[in-house]
């Protein structure tokens, strides 16, 4: 038990900011920067469009500043997460006007960080139909951009409205995406709540005043290549 609290005590010094005892400086100061410039490599590199784009200088900066809080990651992977978190909190995407898209671009690359770390189990995929209940997978993210970030584009002309599914690709193991319409990412943001997929297309074409059956062909394919892809899977009700 005290050996336990020993190492947590050492942890919190080294890893997460807290005050060093007197008489014991030197030694954990080099810990601590030891392990704050291994933080340092960690985030450069989840963030490495960000970085080239703002500068080194912007960055390093940024970094210097997150790093005397406490730390509150357990994992090192995550901390591009609590990096992110920080950045959006202190406003610090607001110093780049010129960069209107560095928030969402930051966002997409710790996206990327995080489809790819997790682990994934899932039942083997079924053969799509209209009567059954889906859910967007845990391996996939539904999200709206006001730039092309995940193409790569960055530029203020390009600002609107982009609709866009990224997730784990299990054959290439890469992360993917795919861009689709309103339409589409309206359909996967609520089917989960409705008894089956028919039934949420339904609800579509009548808000949208058009033909149920012709939407139910026209989105077919791509919704058979989404579980094909683990982009959406069978929603699983608890019955308890």
């Amino acid at each position: 038990m005290l050996e336990e609290k020993i190492q947590e005590r050492f942890f919190n010094i080294v890893a997460r900011g807290d005050e060093i005892p007197e008489g014991t400086q030197p030694g954990l100061l080099t810990y601590r920067n030891l392990v704050f410039h291994r933080y340092k490599e960690v985030i450069l590199n989840a963030f490495p469009l960000l970085r080239e784009l703002t500068g080194k200088t912007w960055m390093r900066h940024q970094i210097n500043i997150f790093r005397k809080r406490k730390i509150q990651s357990e994992f090192i992977w995550m901390l591009p997460h609590e990096f992110l978190d920080f950045l959006h909190a202190s406003g610090a995407f607001s110093e780049l006007p010129e960069l209107p898209w560095a928030e969402e671009l930051a966002f997409y690359e710790w996206l990327e960080i995080e489809l790819f770390m997790k682990l994934y189990d899932f039942p083997p995929v079924t053969k799509f139909s209209y009567e059954t209940s889906y859910q967007i997978s845990p391996s996939a993210r539904l999200q709206k951009f006001s730039f092309p970030v995940f193409r790569g584009e960055f530029s203020p002309d390009l600002r609107g409205e982009y609709h866009v599914v990224t997730f784990y690709n299990f054959k290439t193991h890469q992360i993917n995406y795919r861009e689709i319409t309103k339409s589409m990412f309206q359909l996967l943001s609520v089917m989960q709540n409705e008894r089956t997929l028919g039934f949420a297309v339904e609800q579509l074409a009548k808000a949208e005043g058009i033909d149920a059956n012709e939407t139910r062909d026209i989105l077919e394919e791509t919704l058979t290549d989404f579980l094909r892809e683990r982009i959406i899977v069978e929603r699983r009700v608890n019955t308890l």
